[in-house]
């Protein structure tokens, strides 16, 4: 899930409309209806004079106050839109830039083999079979492609291709599981301050730099996939190089683009602070002993209440959540 999330360009994936980012908004909207479930009921009673189990009357008010303030939470979906219109425009840019190149390729490979084709000899189970250089390239020779050595080059260059998606996905799984890990023993070193806008910056930080990391890594392992399937031919290896390089360095510079953009600083903004709001109001309530005050003192609320698991979207906001999801990693792991 950590590649597909990934999103061409996107280091962090607000805009995406895949069924994961919506089940974890959909627990945050639980979480807020919830809160105000329980916040209202505290209302109902206070105006019927049912004071219950609270022996805080400013912890009451205080209570009251958040179920009011909960009400300041609503979803920049201009914002959001705004993102996808830009995400959307810069896809539609690389999708039609890489189907030029591909265009371009595929008949610069068609005149190669009008003039070029693969040496071959015949093969103990019958048919032929290419012969191989030194380097297990097989060899060129200067005649015409015949439909016969057309089917024998386009089965080794699907031999080919499987060989290489198969080394690439062992190297993106090494880099997937460096990454759990050295999240997984961030997370642990400082599970008791998740909330605090350090270690948020922090966190975020490792995720962007990763996914910075893999986009790059991505994007050359695309660019192997396509000179895999290209003739040993100079000028277009060339080619080949330079319009996959462009489209690398779209990704970059769109990466760059929505990173500093308006659009994206106000939603991260704003998952940031509905989940520190839900989390702080999870603590209220789960404290009742404690008046509107201590509200602040977040660590100390923790060893109070002494549990061992962490439920991170209680305390980090959906895009931190959802690249822990994508990575396996839970409260449970910590």
């Amino acid at each position: 899930m950590f590649w597909q999330s990934l999103g061409v360009g996107s280091l962090i994936n607000l805009a995406a409309s895949n069924n994961q980012r919506r089940q974890l908004s959909a627990i945050q909207q639980r979480s807020l209806i919830s809160l105000r479930e329980a916040l209202n009921e505290l209302l109902a009673n206070r105006l019927q004079g049912i004071e219950g189990n609270y022996e805080d009357e400013s912890s009451l008010e205080s209570k009251l106050q958040l179920a009011q303030q909960l009400e300041n939470f609503v979803f920049p979906e201009e914002r959001q839109a705004e993102l996808k219109a830009m995400q959307d425009e810069y896809q539609a840019h690389r999708q039609e830039l890489r189907r030029q190149l591909s265009e371009r390729l595929a008949q610069r490979k068609d005149e190669f083999y009008a003039h070029h084709s693969l040496a071959a000899r015949p093969s103990e189970r019958g048919g032929l079979e290419p012969i191989l250089n030194e380097e297990g390239q097989p060899q060129i020779v200067d005649s015409g492609e015949t439909p016969e050595l057309k089917v024998l080059r386009l089965k080794w260059e699907g031999e080919r291709r499987r060989a290489l998606v198969q080394e690439q996905d062992a190297k993106r799984d090494i880099f997937t599981s460096e990454l759990r890990q050295r999240l997984l023993a961030f997370l642990k070193e400082h599970k008791e301050r998740l909330w605090e806008a350090e270690i948020y910056a922090l966190l975020l930080g490792m995720i962007c730099n990763a996914r910075l990391q893999a986009l790059e890594i991505a994007g050359l392992q695309e660019a192997q996939l396509w000179l895999a399937e290209l003739p040993p031919d100079a000028e277009l290896q060339e080619e080949a190089k330079e319009g996959l390089a462009q489209l690398r360095q779209l990704d970059l510079e769109q990466s760059e683009v929505e990173g500093k953009s308006e659009a994206m600083l106000e939603l991260l903004g704003f998952e940031r602070e509905l989940a520190l709001y839900i989390f702080q109001c999870r603590e209220e309530l789960r404290q009742k002993d404690r008046d509107f005050q201590d509200i602040l003192d977040l660590r100390a609320s923790l060893k109070a209440r002494g549990e061992e698991f962490i439920d991170f979207t209680e305390a980090l906001p959906v895009h931190i959540v959802s690249c822990l999801d994508d990575l396996k990693i839970s409260g449970h792991d910590l």
